[in-house]
Parts: structure tokens; sequence; C-alpha cells
């Protein structure tokens, strides 16, 4: 079923709208709040996360900045290692905030048709580029699989960041993707890290959970 209603001209004490609803005849006068609907744009309804991805779905990272390349990859569950430029323990909430950074910061703004002088954007050289890894979702067991060979093992998603579009604001797009994302500079401190930032710094490197018994000892 489809439900209709015709929003019109706000009555002579702006208190209420003229609503038509549906097919009928009859004029029915609605309170205010439809006017705040009435504002809005396709803005409004786009998702404004710079990746539609969950934290905990990712399973590999790789972050290049400048001649600087990490990659970081899960053994298992909030469990990470260092692949590259050496190999180490990593540090779980410092790497998952950093996934969560680079996906979630808010869009101000969508370029759906940019220019074509790509050089205007930066993407030739990106100042930083994070290139995201997980495997989807097993099928159902109530959906039939017909080419298995045709199931992706694992996909990817690239996230390039480019030029200063102003003082307070940054060029942002998914690689293959035409839509330019404007985000706010914020985003670059947020994600402005290093190697050391993504070990594990525990002298110890063992979890709280596993351990069985504690012996403290006072010198006095």
């Amino acid at each position: 079923k489809a439900y209709k209603a015709a929003f019109g001209s706000k009555n002579p004490t702006n208190s209420y709208f003229y609503t038509l609803k549906g097919s009928k005849k009859t004029v029915l006068l609605v309170w205010v709040y439809p006017d705040r609907l009435l504002k809005k744009d396709l803005y409004d309804f786009r998702l404004k996360k710079v990746l539609a991805l969950p934290t905990d779905k990712v399973e590999s990272v790789q972050f290049v900045k400048g001649l600087s390349s990490i990659v970081l990859q899960k053994v298992k569950e909030h469990d990470w290692k260092i692949i590259s430029p050496i190999k180490a323990k990593g540090d779980r909430y410092a790497i998952e905030e950093f996934i969560s950074s680079a996906t979630d910061e808010k869009v101000i703004r969508f370029l759906d048709n940019p220019p074509k002088e790509s050089n205007i954007f930066g993407w030739e050289h990106p100042r930083m580029k994070i290139k995201l890894s997980w495997k989807p979702n097993p099928p159902e067991k109530n959906e039939k699989v017909q080419n298995k060979a045709a199931t992706p093992k694992e996909k990817t998603a690239t996230i390039l960041v480019g030029k200063d579009r102003d003082d307070t604001h940054v060029y942002v797009k998914g690689a293959g993707n035409p839509t330019i994302m404007i985000v706010k500079k914020g985003y670059l401190k947020n994600l402005d890290k290093k190697l050391f930032n993504f070990r594990n710094k525990n002298v110890w490197n063992y979890e709280i959970s596993d351990v069985k018994r504690v012996r403290y000892e006072n010198p006095e």
C-alpha cells in the first residue's frame, strides 16, 4: 500500500498546514511540524559516513602516507599484529580506533559530479591512502549459492585523502567511486599515525583474563 499526503500553504495564523490526504477531497489542518519535512534535501537522507563498514568486519589494513607504508592484520577477534615494515604485536585499541576514525567521519558535503580535472583534488599523489579488507557474510542456510567459485573470498575498499578544500575542510574519496566527499580537517589529525602508535606497548604480552595467580612483594 502507498500513503500520500500533499502539504500546501500555512493557514493565516501560521500554526497549521493545509494538507490533502491521498486522493480524498477533504482538506485537513495539520500542526506546523511538516515544516521540517519541507526543508529536507538529498543530503539529509544520505548516509554521511566516509565508508559504511562496521569496524569489527575489517581483517586487514594497509596505511600509506608519503613513503611510509604500514600493514596490519587481524589474527582473531580483537587480536592484531603488524605485518610490515616490521613484525610485531599490534595495539588492538589503537588499530580499531584508527579504522573507526577512517570510516565513521561525517561527510559535510558530497560532490556527485566533480570536475574531471583530478589534479584539483590531489588523487594522483594522495596525502593518505587506507586500504581495508574484509570477508563478506556467508550465505544464509536457505540461500542457494549457484556458483561457489564466483563467491568473493575477500572484499576491499580504499579511502583516498586529497588536498585541502579550504582552511577547515579536506577532500576524501573512495577509489573507484566518482563521488568526492568533503570532511572537516580534524579527520587528518585522527589519521596522522606512525608505526609506534599501532604497536602493543605492554611490557609483557598477556591477556588479563588469562592470569590465574598474582604474587605481590613489598621490599619493606
